[in-house]
């Protein structure tokens, strides 16, 4: 999320090993609490 996050706020993309890795771990999110996720996201 932070990553996603940073990248999005400072206007640059994740390179493709990062990418990588949130994709693989994708299912994790489901561990973090929605109102972390929709501080991070608004």
């Amino acid at each position: 999320m932070r990553a996603a996050h940073f990248a999005s706020k400072l206007s640059m993309d994740l390179d493709k090993k990062c990418l990588k890795s949130i994709k693989s771990n994708v299912d994790r999110i489901k561990i973090v609490s929605q109102e972390r996720i929709t501080n991070k996201v608004v």
